[in-house]
């Protein structure tokens, strides 16, 4: 019994022009994709239908090196000695976990405002004194939209000029923790 596949040209239609295949072709293929387009809300973003505010950015953030509890501090000052007006600050909080853990150390770097760019995670003092490093998310007229990584929303407050005072450049955690990544 000689059978033809949907999509193969019928017999003497050699140049695949067949309307059969075309039909089905549009009607299994083409029909599906568009819907999926149109419920998903464009294309090519995919399904996501997730506010710009809530993606997770941090490639320009350094992974923690994590070196024996009695190390880091010393690897962290000695790091930022070799970097201008650098500092040194320990993580306290769960906010970006799990890329810097509790008892982190933080190398932070005062680079030009005008130089930072999103996957960045900066320190920044709040409204109420408290300093936070958070990832940056997006430029806004007002500063910057930051979050942390376990948070799941942007910070009320933006990250001004005003308010910045530096950008994660190396980080140090103690061993026994989990790797950060």
């Amino acid at each position: 019994m000689n059978r033809t596949l949907p999509f193969s040209p019928a017999p003497g239609n050699q140049q695949g022009n067949d309307p059969r295949a075309k039909r089905l072709l549009f009607w299994f293929v083409t029909v599906p994709v568009l819907v999926l387009v149109i419920l998903c809300g464009g294309w090519p973003s995919g399904c996501s239908r997730e506010d710009p505010a809530q993606r997770v950015y941090v490639a320009l953030s350094p992974l923690a090196v994590v070196l024996p509890r009695d190390k880091i501090l010393a690897a962290a000052e000695y790091y930022a000695s070799l970097r201008p007006n650098a500092l040194v600050m320990r993580g306290d909080d769960v906010g970006m976990m799990p890329l810097y853990l509790p008892g982190t150390l933080l190398v932070v770097e005062p680079i030009p405002y005008a130089t930072l760019k999103e996957g960045m995670t900066a320190v920044f003092r709040r409204a109420d004194g408290l300093r936070v490093a958070h990832y940056l998310v997006r430029l806004q007229a007002d500063g910057w939209t930051t979050r942390g990584l376990n948070v799941q929303k942007p910070d009320v407050d933006p990250m001004t000029a005003a308010n910045y005072l530096g950008v994660i450049v190396m980080a140090f955690a103690p061993a026994g923790t989990p790797r950060a990544g």
